[in-house]
């Protein structure tokens, strides 16, 4: 799940909305959808019904949890945090912010996860245009730290 904010004001922190683009550099969003709706005909050619189910039950379980209501929607605001990166340095959101403008915040399962895959690869495909436009990308993993350099790269 990707997430832009925009930060009018430290420390308000009110969040704009998902970053999702129908100008001309938002096609590689939208190739993104692209490459989702891909890999699932493809799993569902290769992966055995069973394991389908099992999948399919486990998805429904999390929807009746609504685990999504907890989730920052537009006008909320969103609290500073430090976490350490890759290399065990603490980052902290507002120190993020007093370089940059805007934050895309990505919360990436870890590598066995190839919605996160996709989804990591194409902000990294977009991350030059992020750049133009004061955005810094974070991307956020319970993985430990070897595991998020290799992502990182």
């Amino acid at each position: 799940m990707t997430v832009i904010l925009y930060f009018d004001s430290i420390p308000k922190y009110q969040p704009v909305g998902l970053y999702i683009s129908t100008n001309k550099k938002g096609r590689k969003m939208s190739k993104l959808l692209d490459e989702i709706k891909n890999y699932q005909d493809s799993f569902i050619q290769k992966v055995p019904l069973e394991v389908q189910e099992i999948m399919l039950n486990a998805t429904k379980v999390l929807e009746k949890e609504k685990i999504s209501k907890n989730a920052l929607k537009n006008n909320d605001s969103a609290k500073n945090f430090s976490l350490p990166n890759a290399l065990n340095k603490k980052i902290s959101l507002d120190d993020v912010l007093e370089n940059n403008n805007f934050v895309v915040l990505n919360f990436y399962r870890g590598l066995w996860c190839p919605y996160c895959n996709l989804e990591l690869q194409a902000l990294k495909n977009i991350n030059d245009e992020l750049k133009d436009l004061d955005t810094q990308l974070i991307a956020i993993s319970p993985q430990t730290p070897d595991a998020s350099l290799s992502t990182k790269e």
